[in-house]
């Protein structure tokens, strides 16, 4: 009956521990992965190619590859008062940020970011407009997904990009019918 008693104790104690190192690792494993709840934030200055400050509709981040694995949300495209002339986001508590997550979003992978659906180029920034050290005059086409790691500090990133390409319509004498440009 001892044993009986012994061996219960032993499975009580035993596993709840076994449980909890099993969640532990999984945790851990997780975040280092990257994950659903992993956020990386942004903010930062926006410019056309020339250096001037531009006001876009829309500021999007993606997965670089295209394979559309980040997922969009609320503040995914960026829009309305959160961007203004020359800024999108803010590094302030209570600042909107655009921030990129997915249960897809590994640490390091390529995001690509897109001012009113042209691509744009990217620049770490101390303050928008004041390029991190290492950085000065040096332009790139991807910024890694690197989650907060619960610190919620948003990165500083300025985007400069071509403005939206321009249409123009011909419409030849004689023609009969109205064309619809979108």
């Amino acid at each position: 009956m001892k044993s009986k008693r012994r061996w219960f104790a032993g499975v009580a104690l035993t596993l709840p521990l076994a449980i909890l190192l099993v969640v532990l690792t999984s945790m851990q494993l997780a975040s280092a992965e990257g994950g659903a709840s992993d956020v990386h934030k942004f903010y930062g200055g926006l410019y056309n190619l020339a250096g001037a400050p531009v006001e876009p509709l829309e500021v999007l981040a993606d997965d670089a590859q295209g394979y559309g694995r980040v997922v969009t949300g609320t503040l995914n495209p960026l829009t309305g008062d959160a961007i203004t002339l020359g800024q999108y986001g803010g590094p302030n508590p209570g600042d909107l940020t655009l921030q990129v997550q997915g249960p897809n979003a590994v640490r390091d992978m390529p995001l690509a970011f897109f001012v009113d659906g042209v691509r744009a180029e990217v620049q770490k920034c101390v303050i928008p407009g004041v390029p991190a050290p290492g950085w000065a005059g040096r332009w790139d086409d991807t910024y890694p997904f690197q989650p907060s790691a619960g610190s919620g500090e948003p990165t500083c990133l300025d985007l400069r990009a071509a403005p939206p390409a321009a249409y123009t319509l011909t419409v030849a004498a004689g023609e009969c019918c109205p064309v619809t440009v979108t």
